[in-house]
């Protein structure tokens, strides 16, 4: 990572082997091409001649084959907030809508965002979305809108979305955190900024449901382009097949890997907070981190979004959630699924939401067993293991009975040594009250005392604990500490906490404050600034 000042940016290097050294980067425009009826040109309605990059991911940048220097150029910034001047950019805003908190929303679609294109990297040749969000209003804006997103919620998404990624959970990932130069109002005023988001693409369930409104019967083929560029960008395994078999692979190829996300969200205690379909990625990743929260403790009922006023989208109701999200999903691409002509169109109907429930019903068990292979792993143990299992089991008992810092019993877990002897020792409770993951529940203590012995006798693979259970972990307090202190002009915080979240396992001297599993603030909630 760099801080940077566009104004200080060094020349470009004459010899660096990635293009934008002397213009603006090479860019694809499939989206904007193939599905025109979801997208809109985005046509700047400000300048921003004040912007500057505050915040670049070079080891990213190097993936994308980007020009660091150039990017922080006064160019470079422009570029990255859809204010280019090559006559070949086509940034487009994105049309969609969804279920917002349950309830259809038609009229949705990037309201701050902006598609800039699709990089294909240079060594993969993977093609990814270059996104930014913050940088002004789009034709999809709501009255009012500024298009602008506050400096401490880019921030935040920066750091969780780097986290996840380091962990292993698929996300989108974050490129730059860019000034505008302007400030914006929301609970409290501050430096407007914008995020540049990488992703695989940024297709949702929300996209396939705006497909299907506005072309019900897929008499224009919208809804099936829609599951094509899908296919094309997430399941290149599926082209081959006929339909409407490929479709119905596509759903459930969609499916599975919502369920293992889901899975690791919930051994990691991440809590979304804005499940709605236009947020649920068909390419299985993690997508827009607003107000998004880690637990401190285990708690089903967790939560943080000040939005979220009902709990829907609380920490234990997520699996489900995902299940609702991807019923919907069936919903819109029902047209293809449905058998070939010639079958009684009820009786079509009945075939094609047959097999979409078969799917469903996949999900439950696929999250099931996914949910018990990242606890068992993060335990050092086989899930697949019947004297395992009861251990396993035992441990997700106790987590939800005593309200667990799982986090950091899983790390203190794997630092301390297994064996058995002097489980019940005085010592040994107080090296656990200490590092604050049970504080003084004696309670929990007794319980996992007699829990580790069944643990220990299992003999846990500490190798694979150690490769899964982070070191630091973005609790809601240092998060918040950061921020705070990025916002008063002092970034050295939120480098520090980057540094360790970067590289989360990985004990550095130097980061012991973010190690420690400092509580959430009173009342803490998160608001939805990206």
């Amino acid at each position: 990572m760099c801080f940077r000042n566009s104004s200080e940016a060094a020349a470009p290097s004459g010899h660096h082997p990635h293009d934008g050294a002397t213009g603006s980067p090479t860019l694809e425009y499939n989206f904007a091409h193939q599905l025109p009826e979801l997208t809109a040109p985005y046509e700047p309605a400000t300048p921003l001649p004040g912007a500057r990059i505050l915040v670049l991911n070079e080891p990213l940048a190097a993936e994308l084959g980007l020009n660091a220097d150039w990017l922080g150029s006064p160019a470079g910034v422009q570029f990255l907030l859809g204010r280019g001047t090559d006559s070949e950019a086509r940034p487009v805003a994105q049309f969609y809508t969804g279920h917002q908190f349950g309830s259809f929303n038609p009229q949705m679609g990037d309201g701050r965002a902006v598609l800039l294109g699709e990089r294909r990297t240079p060594d993969t040749k993977k093609l990814l979305d270059l996104h930014v969000k913050g940088a002004g209003t789009t034709a999809y804006s709501r009255p009012g809108s500024d298009g602008k997103a506050p400096l401490t919620a880019a921030l935040r998404e920066f750091l969780l979305s780097e986290f996840m990624h380091a962990v292993g959970v698929p996300t989108a990932r974050s490129l730059a955190v860019l000034t505008t130069g302007e400030q914006v109002r929301r609970h409290r005023t501050e430096p407007a900024a914008a995020i540049v988001r990488v992703a695989t693409s940024h297709l949702r369930v929300g996209t396939f449901q705006a497909a299907r409104m506005r072309d019900p019967e897929n008499a224009s083929g919208l809804l099936r382009r829609v599951a094509d560029m899908a296919i094309q960008r997430h399941f290149p395994e599926l082209a081959d097949l006929s339909a409407p078999e490929r479709y119905l692979e596509l759903y459930r190829h969609v499916a599975a890997p919502q369920a293992r996300l889901i899975a690791q969200w919930m051994r990691l205690g991440f809590v979304h907070g804005v499940m709605n379909t236009d947020n649920t990625a068909i390419g299985g990743f993690t997508l827009d981190y607003g107000p998004a929260a880690f637990l401190d403790r285990f708690d089903p009922q967790a939560v943080f979004s000040s939005i979220d006023a009902h709990g829907r989208y609380a920490f234990g109701n997520q699996p489900a959630i995902g299940g609702w999200n991807l019923a919907r999903l069936a919903e819109a691409m029902l047209p293809l699924l449905t058998p070939a002509p010639g079958m009684d169109s009820a009786e079509a109907n009945r075939s094609a939401v047959a097999a979409a429930q078969d799917v469903l019903d996949e999900y439950s068990a696929i999250y099931r067993h996914a949910l018990d292979a990242e606890f068992a792993d993060a335990l050092g143990l086989d899930a697949q293991q019947p004297s395992h299992q009861h251990v396993l089991s035992e441990f997700q008992v106790l987590a939800e009975e005593h309200q667990l810092d799982v986090a950091q019993v899983l790390r203190q877990l794997t630092d301390t040594d297994a064996n058995p002897a002097g489980l019940g020792s005085q010592a040994w409770h107080d090296t656990w009250s200490a590092n604050g993951a049970l504080g003084d529940n004696r309670a929990a203590l007794r319980d996992l005392s007699h829990w580790r012995e069944q643990w220990s006798g299992a003999q846990p693979d500490r190798e694979l604990m150690a490769r899964i259970n982070p070191v630091y972990y973005p609790r809601n307090a240092h998060v918040e500490e950061a921020l705070a202190a990025a916002l008063g002009g002092d970034y050295a915080p939120f480098e520090q906490l980057w540094d360790a979240l970067r590289a989360p396992f990985t004990r550095r001297v130097v980061l012991e404050r973010w190690e420690k599993p400092t509580p959430s603030p009173t009342g803490f909630r998160t608001v939805c600034g990206t």
